[in-house]
C-alpha cells in the first residue's frame, strides 16, 4: 500500500485497510480536495478522530430515522398528533447511547405503547450487513419479541426501523429468513409495515424510512 496507514499483518486486515483507504479517498475527493494527497499522509493514529466523527454521524442518522418513523406513524393514521408530539419530545430528551430500546413510549390514557429499534447500517452486499452486524441486528429483533432490561414487550406495538439505502430491502429479507432459521417459533411473525394495515402486538413490523 502506498498510504502511510500502516500495513497490517494478515491478508484480511490488509484488504480492510485498502477498502478504508479507497473509501476515504472517495469521500475526501467528494468534498473537493485531493483524496490521494491527503490519504497518503495519514497514519493509523489519525483514524482515532475519524472514529469519533463516525460515532457522531451514526447517532445523528439514528435520531433522524427515529423522528421520521414517528412522523410516519401519524401520517399512516396509527397514532394521533398529540402522541406524535409526545414521542418526538421524548426522543429529543433521550441520549442516543442510552441503554434500552431506541424508541420506548409507554402511552398515556388511550395512547398506544410503542417500542422500536432503529438501524442505519449499510449492507455489505445484497445478502449481509457483515457477520457481526447481522448478529447484532438479529439480537435486536429478538429483544423486541422477548424483552430486555426487565421490560415485558407483550402489550407494546413493536417496530424495527431501517434507514433506506441501496440493497437494504433485499438484505433485510435475507436477514429475516436467517432469523427464522434460528428461531422457528417466531416464523412469519415479522411483517413489513404498510399504510392502513391492522397491527397486532404479537408481531414485529419492519419500517423502511428515508432520511433524505
Amino acid at each position: 500500500m502506498n498510504s502511510r496507514i500502516e500495513k497490517m499483518g494478515n491478508y484480511t486486515s490488509s484488504i480492510m485497510a485498502e477498502n478504508l483507504r479507497n473509501d476515504l479517498k472517495s469521500f475526501i475527493s467528494g468534498l473537493g480536495y485531493n483524496g490521494d494527497d491527503i490519504v497518503s499522509k495519514m497514519k493509523t493514529k489519525d483514524l482515532i478522530p475519524l472514529k469519533k466523527i463516525v460515532s457522531s454521524v451514526n447517532n445523528i442518522l439514528a435520531v433522524k430515522a427515529a423522528e421520521v418513523f414517528v412522523e410516519k406513524l401519524e401520517e399512516y393514521g396509527f397514532i394521533k398528533e398529540a402522541q406524535k408530539k409526545g414521542m418526538l419530545t421524548k426522543l429529543s430528551n433521550t441520549n442516543p447511547n442510552a441503554k434500552g430500546y431506541d424508541v420506548q413510549y409507554d402511552g398515556k390514557n388511550e395512547e398506544k405503547k410503542i417500542l422500536a429499534e432503529v438501524k442505519c447500517n449499510i449492507p455489505k452486499d445484497k445478502k449481509h450487513f457483515g457477520e457481526n452486524k447481522d448478529s447484532h441486528i438479529k439480537k435486536d429483533i429478538k429483544h423486541l419479541f422477548d424483552g430486555k432490561n426487565g421490560i415485558n414487550t407483550n402489550d407494546y406495538y413493536k417496530f424495527f426501523v431501517v434507514m433506506k439505502c441501496d440493497d437494504i430491502e433485499t438484505c433485510m429479507e435475507g436477514l429475516i429468513e436467517s432469523f427464522y432459521r434460528e428461531h422457528e417459533e417466531k416464523r412469519d411473525k415479522i411483517k413489513l409495515y404498510k399504510r392502513g394495515m391492522d397491527l397486532n402486538e404479537k408481531y414485529v413490523y419492519v419500517v423502511f424510512v428515508s432520511i433524505d
